[in-house]
């Protein structure tokens, strides 16, 4: 095998490639793979990575790029060189260059125009080590200049493409191992969050229902694959009424889980201060001032009089609540939202129904139909409807408790979310 020397003409001392070869790369390298075998931790198998090849290989840097994602970003970097690296994108035309050649490759052999090569370049890279498994790039190591000028033996360089096959294997084990430790993680946080939910949602949904000659009724919330933060309530301010809230709070993190109960005390606070778009344009300017960002609710605020069956409501939020009157096989879907929950009394339009003996009102909302959605409007309509159909008209706990086990299995189920939902019987 051909090999490359050289000597400085300005330095007689300067010693050969072949004086270097058996200076014990292969060795070093051999060494360090051993350091790395039992590191399982991605972070620092990467640290131990870039720290052996600066001081193995006798290199004034290193630094260890593994792929995330679409990214190739730097986990670990020993020397000055390598402050602030930059993320390098998947498709850059250096990462093209790296697959391909599968062997150390020096800088000037790559694409230098690409953001890649032109940082690698920047930072005085000498030789770039592919980290790969069967064609499989997932990641590599540049290494700078050496400490003693010479370049690197053609043995040198395959014994760094093999050390670079052999770390290729440990990296992608230490990414499943990660992979498989974060799914764990997210699983134990999400059976944390759901316990801390449910004992919650056991403060602000109602312990008890008063009895009221007449009419049956009863509440249902829940959430068929996560922790609830759907809600229902109702109250009483004098014999005659009935105040009734139910609703579902639809924020990207944890705090949703506080903003239900307020809302809930919001509704019981507001209520006897007027109509109902007046409570719920009260409820709306509060909660704007509270959560003023990333807030989504859906609200049905309700007043069932009691001697006439009269039902006045609002509706608000960006998803529209479904409202179902049944009697005589009558099937009426509910309003359209009332617009977003906020201060403006004028988007909250009332709306009127009469449950006459014998009727029976659905009330439900969920977190994930918006009104532009009609079909899933028209799915959860159906499913309603042929559960209260196959009921034989049971009782409102009965009934409510069928419609939720009928939108949480099966095919047709058209939702994986939170669902508030009241039964209404007039007997």
């Amino acid at each position: 095998m051909a090999r490359l020397s050289f000597r400085r003409k300005s330095d007689k001392n300067t010693p050969s490639n072949d004086d270097l070869d058996n200076l014990a790369v292969s060795n070093a390298l051999e060494l360090l793979a051993n350091d790395l075998q039992n590191e399982i931790d991605l972070t620092q198998l990467c640290h131990t990575l870039a720290n052996g090849l600066q001081s193995r290989l006798g290199v004034e840097h290193a630094a260890v790029f593994v792929r995330r994602d679409s990214l190739y970003e730097v986990l670990s970097a020993s020397g000055e060189a390598w402050a602030q690296p930059p993320i390098i994108d998947a498709d850059d035309g250096l990462i093209e260059s790296i697959k391909t050649s599968g062997f150390p490759l020096r800088p000037d052999a790559v694409e230098q125009l690409s953001p890649g090569g032109l940082f690698l370049s920047s930072r005085e890279a000498k030789r770039i080590i592919p980290l790969q498994v069967s064609g499989q790039l997932f990641g590599f190591a540049a290494i700078g200049r050496k400490t003693l000028p010479r370049r690197y033996t053609d043995n040198e360089l395959h014994a760094m493409s093999d050390f670079g096959a052999h770390v290729g294997k440990m990296l992608k084990l230490s990414l499943l191992a990660q992979q498989k430790q974060t799914s764990e993680l997210r699983r134990q946080m999400d059976v944390v969050e759901h316990r801390i939910a449910r004992g919650l949602q056991r403060h602000y949904l109602p312990s008890a229902l008063p009895p009221i000659i007449g009419w049956d009724y009863s509440g249902i919330a829940g959430n068929p694959a996560g922790a609830p933060t759907a809600f229902y309530d109702f109250f009483q301010i004098d014999e005659n009424t009935l105040h009734i809230t139910l609703g579902t709070v639809m924020t990207p993190d944890f705090n949703n889980l506080v903003i239900a109960p307020t809302l809930r005390g919001l509704v019981r606070a507001f209520a006897p201060l007027g109509s109902v778009g007046g409570a719920v344009s009260q409820i709306g300017a509060v909660t704007n001032s509270l959560y003023p960002e990333d807030v989504e609710v859906s609200l049905l605020y309700g007043r069932l009089h009691l001697a006439t069956g009269e039902f006045d409501y609002v509706a608000a939020g960006p998803h529209s609540p479904l409202l179902f009157i049944n009697g005589r096989d009558q099937a009426i879907p509910g309003p359209n939202s009332g617009g977003p929950l906020g201060p403006q009394l004028a988007v909250y339009k009332g709306y009127n129904l009469i449950l006459k003996q014998g009727h029976v009102l659905v009330l439900h909302v969920d977190s994930s139909t918006p009104v532009d959605k009609d079909p899933e409007h028209i799915a959860n309509r159906s499913l309603i409807e042929h559960t209260y159909i196959a009921s034989d008209h049971k009782t409102a706990g009965t009934l409510a408790t069928d419609i939720m086990r009928s939108f949480s299995g099966g095919e047709s189920a058209p939702f994986d979310n939170d669902v508030s939902m009241v039964v209404l019987r007039r007997l």
